[in-house]
């Protein structure tokens, strides 16, 4: 009897398998993020299903065996037991204009819940975690950048959730180079407390914004901010102005900014604007060059070892090689009056101060240029606060596309998780 209704089940078994491991198959061909998690639930469905057709085929019959009472030899089968039940689908297929008006109303109902649902990337979490990015004004020391967090981190102490926190200054957790006055706090947050983790994020915001306001802050949690870096942007907004003329670029992407900050559900806008620290100019004079017998090249050879030094020499030790760099004392800390009063030594061997043969002066901080596939771009950026990531665009796109004109030759994309949440929705829908 079991042996019988093992085979007159099996074909139903494989079926209903093999059709639920079908629809998982096309899920390996997303891209990105999305891709690299469906993959994982791919595998994770496709092996517990087979698992599960070999229980049900192998392991449940015997289970039976063993354990089941011994069953009569011969069964009854009731023909009227057939029929019993099952009237009001007979009674359904006699009317089936109220079947069709059930399956219109129901996709009623799902087009007006879909235009309330919210949409986005990544779903809202309350890691019990933030991270805090900042950056002070360019330029800025190690040091003043330390006494200024120092500050800042007073208030802390005026925030009862939080349990503990951790400052890097001069590097991050994504995986890219940081400049000194650039770092990150990754804050721990009790488990106990009755406020949730963007309410915390809103004091700590205000305090920190009122403690030092020339710092710029960028709040995320762990996930996200991780999650971010591998998508090349941290913050779930971004929106990128190309063009070619780098003022032009940068007027436009304050406007774009102002059209983000009158979004209701961002906060920490950034027009994407970065300043380099300045820079030392030094303009060489040709003609008091010339009478000394000294050559541009040979000024900046000799300014270029005092300032960062110059390799002389390698040591082999243990199969490694280890350059030798001659520097100047304290070149490290070399200030603009004393590079004005460098020694050039010229070629008879007396030697003049830089000042005589160069003008020397600071030149003010310059924006950085980013490009992305060869264009310049300057990327907005921004959080989100208290809403979804699919509502915030639309209102920004609504917004920019109303006050944002554009001249011939500029256009905007949008980047980010917002991006990447077209690319999945789009690829899911092919699928």
């Amino acid at each position: 009897l079991i042996s019988g209704s093992v085979r007159f089940l099996l074909p139903a078994m494989v079926a209903s398998s093999l059709s639920t491991i079908v629809i998982f198959l096309p899920f390996v061909l997303l891209s990105g993020v999305a891709g690299a998690y469906f993959k994982v639930l791919t595998d994770t469905m496709i092996i517990t299903l087979s698992c599960s057709f070999l229980v049900t085929w192998i392991g449940l019959p015997v289970v039976y065996l063993l354990l089941a009472p011994p069953v009569a030899s011969s069964l009854r089968f009731n023909p009227q037991g057939q029929r019993a039940g099952g009237n009001w689908v007979r009674w359904s297929i006699r009317k089936p204009w109220l079947s069709f008006g059930f399956l219109a109303l129901i996709g009623i109902l799902a087009f007006v819940a879909a235009k309330h649902l919210e949409t986005g990337f990544l779903p809202e979490m309350d890691e019990g975690s933030i991270v805090l990015d900042y950056s002070s004004p360019p330029g800025t020391s190690l040091e003043e950048t330390d006494r200024m967090l120092r500050e800042a981190e007073k208030t802390f102490a005026q925030v009862p959730e939080i349990e503990s926190y951790s400052r890097r200054t001069g590097t991050q957790m994504g995986f890219f180079i940081t400049e000194p006055n650039r770092g990150d706090y990754l804050i721990q947050l009790r488990k106990d407390r009755k406020r949730s983790t963007t309410e915390v994020i809103d004091e700590i915001r205000q305090h920190f914004e009122a403690s030092q306001p020339a710092l710029r802050i960028d709040f995320g949690q762990v996930i996200s901010d991780m999650l971010g870096d591998l998508m090349s942007s941290t913050q779930p907004i971004e929106i990128k102005i190309f063009g070619n003329d780098q003022h032009q670029l940068q007027a436009l992407a304050q406007k774009v900014a102002k059209v983000v900050e009158g979004v209701k559900g961002t906060a920490d806008v950034f027009d994407g604007i970065v300043i380099a620290g300045p820079s030392v100019n030094i303009r060489t004079d040709d003609q008091a060059l010339a009478r000394r017998g000294l050559t541009p090249q040979g000024l900046n050879d000799q300014l270029t070892t005092q300032l960062q030094g110059t390799n002389v020499g390698q040591v082999y030790e243990r199969e490694l090689v280890t350059p030798i760099r001659m520097v100047y004392p304290h070149a490290a800390t070399t200030s603009l009056s004393d590079l004005e009063h460098a020694r050039v030594f010229l070629p008879g061997g007396a030697f003049v101060s830089a000042s005589q043969v160069a003008q020397i002066g600071v030149k003010p901080g310059e924006a950085e240029i980013e490009r992305e596939d060869l264009q310049p771009m300057v990327p907005v950026t921004a959080r989100l606060n208290g809403r979804d990531l699919g509502s915030v665009m639309k209102d920004i796109q609504g917004g920019i596309r109303k006050k944002v004109e554009l001249p011939q030759g500029y256009n905007i994309t949008y980047g980010g998780p917002f991006k990447a949440k077209q690319q999945s929705f789009h690829e899911l829908l092919m699928i």
